[in-house]
């Protein structure tokens, strides 16, 4: 007795439909894909933009005056002015550690070199 079987394709889990080699999973089904995405803009959205927009709210809830007006205060030009030094001073240093960094990872084989890499990476998928 013969099986009509073919067990050389892959077959789906949730399908009897056999499974093509380099076709995207989505192909079937290309609502997923904008699924994917809504839920990616929604997120941006409650993180990035809702605040955001919440700032200028805040910002123009007395009108444009007062906002103006906070713009020549001594404390907000002296905070620009920290700000603006301290930037001037850590981007270059951030850009040649960096450069050092990148180039002993990448060239180098060396004893905590994946310690290294985690610390590097650490602040990136941490919210603040």
């Amino acid at each position: 007795m013969t099986s009509s079987v073919d067990h050389t394709t892959p077959l789906s889990k949730t399908t009897d439909r056999a499974i093509q080699p380099g076709k995207a999973p989505t192909a079937e089904r290309p609502w997923i894909k904008w699924v994917l995405i809504g839920i990616a803009v929604g997120y941006l959205g409650l993180v990035l933009f809702i605040p955001a927009l919440n700032v200028f709210v805040q910002a123009f809830s007395q009108g444009v005056q007062p906002f103006f007006a906070n713009l020549v205060e001594r404390d907000f030009l002296f905070a620009v002015k920290l700000t603006l030094l301290i930037a001037l001073i850590a981007v270059p240093l951030n850009t040649v550690f960096g450069l050092c960094a990148a180039w002993a990872i990448a060239r180098n084989q060396f004893p905590g070199r994946t310690l290294l890499l985690s610390i590097i990476d650490l602040p990136l998928p941490s919210p603040r």
